[in-house]
């Protein structure tokens, strides 16, 4: 019970930290065209 606890702990992490490289890559994709529409 404990081992499966701390297991979905450890899934939830690594969907976060890869949710949050493709927000983040959105962003900075997004602020690309922001810098080009500007120039």
């Amino acid at each position: 019970q404990e081992f499966r606890g701390w297991n979905s702990v450890k899934w939830k992490t690594q969907a976060f930290k890869k949710i949050e490289k493709e927000i983040s890559s959105l962003v900075e994709g997004a602020l690309e065209k922001k810098e080009e529409a500007n120039a």
